[in-house]
């Protein structure tokens, strides 16, 4: 009996552990079409998606009407190549997926023969368009997060420069998105819920790692999706460690900085 509560904890611990690892991310994704070279669709196409920094890889299919999709891919920079029979291989490469946001990568492949392959040069991420719902959001990279001036190495001042968002003047020194109450604020770090439960709309929610710890953030403004359902404003949501630690080890008081 005892031996059997015990396997049964353990089989318990370990789903609860795969969860949390599962839940526990900051992810974007990819998705376009297939074309050849006049523009018609291609359908059954091999589709191959790299991380440039790990060397993962993803692989789909092109469907019927030449489109693919593919999700929860980690934040980086991807090169993604598309082949086909009779056709020449397209790679796109320094493809960067942000995150909670889905980049989208037309392919257009050569006939076979014509050349080895059609190398497609990213855009700047900051100018991406969202063609995949109806969000509104701003993205703060690593490069703002480093470059511009921060004393209280603190990278919730970052968010201010998403349009509508102003300090508020409240014992609370939260934020308000287009007028709303800062109460209303949704903080996620990594994916997981990050708010204060007993004073929800404080700054950065319950604990925000510094500068160092966080790659870049995503402030949602409008117009949000179901997985972001718990408030009616804002929604931000920090990438994964650069450092891949854990968040509380992350966090260093202002005070001794």
């Amino acid at each position: 009996m005892v031996k059997r509560m015990a396997q049964a904890l353990f089989c318990l611990t370990l789903i609860i552990g795969a969860t949390g690892i599962c839940f526990a991310q900051a992810t974007g994704g990819i998705k376009g079409t297939v074309s050849d070279a006049a523009g018609a669709l291609v359908a059954g196409a091999a589709v191959e998606v790299a991380n440039d920094n790990t060397g993962d890889k993803r692989t789909t299919t092109s469907a019927d009407n030449g489109s693919y999709s593919i999700t929860n891919l980690p934040v980086g920079t991807y090169t993604v190549t598309a082949s086909a029979t009779g056709f020449s291989p397209a790679t796109a490469k320094d493809v960067k997926v942000s995150v909670s946001f889905v980049t989208e990568v037309p392919l257009a492949l050569a006939v076979g023969g014509a050349t080895a392959n059609v190398t497609i040069t990213s855009g700047d991420v900051q100018t991406q368009l969202n063609s995949t719902d109806q969000q509104l959001s701003t993205l703060i990279d690593n490069k703002k997060i480093m470059d511009l001036p921060l004393l209280s190495r603190d990278p919730n001042g970052l968010i201010l420069l998403a349009p509508g968002v102003t300090q508020t003047q409240t014992a609370l020194g939260g934020f308000s998105v287009n007028g709303q109450r800062e109460r209303n604020n949704n903080f996620l770090v990594d994916g997981i819920d990050n708010n204060d439960a007993d004073v929800p709309g404080i700054a950065g929610g319950a604990a925000t790692p510094n500068i160092d710890a966080t790659q870049e953030f995503r402030v949602l403004t409008s117009n949000f999706n179901a997985e972001f359902g718990r408030n009616q404003e804002r929604n931000k949501r920090v990438s994964r460690w650069r450092l891949h630690v854990l968040p509380l080890t992350a966090i260093r008081s202002s005070q001794f900085l």
